[in-house]
């Protein structure tokens, strides 16, 4: 069992058998000396304790004793001259009346950083982390209302932008000598007479994937112009606005301006680009990744294993494009 020192209170252990009489157990920590046997605390005999009187008088006792032997072992010396004429010299002279002396102002103690910082800088950190946590929560929601009004106002002025654009293009449709139906179709036949129908830029210097796009497109309809640098196909959409637009990734990776070309295509008009294809053959990405639109504004990537089913996909995209541009001129025409 486990029992508290007498003196230290340092947990002792002690054997859990019966003990005999007066067993003691001394404290690993102080020494003392503690009673564990089995008798109860009120029967264990007390140790007598000096009294206070007793205990003062045996350490002035001691300390006179101290005081006796650091005099017996200094050596005496016999009194100095000088020192005795002086003493003289001071007990014979006039005594001067005190003089009343003003009372000096108590100084106050300079607070130290080390005395106050504990005490007042104590609660500040958590009424810093409480206005942190406040402060993040309002900018938050003051940010999420910036980007909404952002998305609003950015909405709003593509709009007013495609608008000064389609009027640029065709002034009477937007000035209503046309009723709204034959306005949006007249919009679609300015824009498409911009664009060089049936037109397919293809940029790679492989020969087997320009094979491959002329068997495949041709059956269709279309018109392949290959190039093989990029500064030429930089230069080809930016003067024309091809209807299809197919770039291979593999002329990206070795050319230095490739940047370019991206924010060219990312910096051609609104009417214009909706109306158009770019697609990216990509040998090391698969067919249909998202990542190609949001990373490089490319419609659409194909694998070059793929490219025997890309008139099909072709098609169904230019539909789908066609679609989603008679539904944005319709709440286009009806905002305005």
């Amino acid at each position: 069992m486990n029992l508290a020192c007498g003196r230290c209170t340092r947990i002792i252990v002690v054997p859990d058998i019966p003990l005999p009489d007066g067993y003691t157990q001394k404290c690993p920590a102080c020494g003392h000396d503690n009673p564990v046997d089995d008798r109860p605390p009120a029967k264990r005999p007390t140790p007598p304790r000096p009294s206070g009187s007793q205990q003062r008088g045996q350490s002035s006792s001691t300390s006179a004793n101290r005081t006796r032997q650091r005099q017996a072992a200094s050596p005496r010396r016999d009194p100095d001259p000088y020192e005795n004429a002086m003493d003289q010299l001071f007990a014979n002279a006039p005594k001067q009346p005190p003089q009343p002396s003003s009372p000096s102002p108590t100084p106050t103690p300079t607070p130290t950083p080390s005395h106050q910082a504990p005490t007042q800088a104590a609660p500040a950190p958590a009424n810093n982390s409480a206005a942190d946590k406040l402060r993040k929560e309002f900018q938050g929601e003051l940010e999420r209302m910036r980007q909404d009004l952002q998305n609003q106002f950015e909405g709003r002025l593509r709009m007013l932008e495609d608008r000064l654009a389609t009027q640029a293009l065709n002034p009477q449709v937007m000035m209503g000598h046309q009723p709204e139906g034959e306005s949006q179709k007249a919009y679609q036949s300015q824009i498409h007479e911009h664009l060089l129908q049936n037109h397919v830029l293809v940029a790679t210097q492989t020969a087997s994937v320009i094979k491959s796009c002329e068997a495949t497109l041709q059956r269709q309809g279309f018109q392949l112009q290959p190039v093989t640098a990029l500064e030429q196909a930089l230069e080809q959409i930016s003067n024309k606005s091809f209807q299809i637009v197919i770039i291979d990734q593999r002329i990206l990776k070795y050319a230095s301006d490739s940047q370019a070309l991206l924010n060219r295509i990312k910096q051609i008009s609104l009417p214009v680009r909706r109306c158009q294809l770019f697609v990216m053959i990509t040998p090391n990405i698969t067919t249909g990744e998202s990542q190609v639109f949001y990373q490089w504004g490319i419609d659409l990537n194909v694998h070059p294993s793929d490219l025997e089913k890309l008139d099909q996909v072709i098609q169904d995209i230019n539909a789908l494009k066609e679609s989603i541009l008679e539904d944005y001129l319709a709440h286009l025409y009806a905002y305005y």
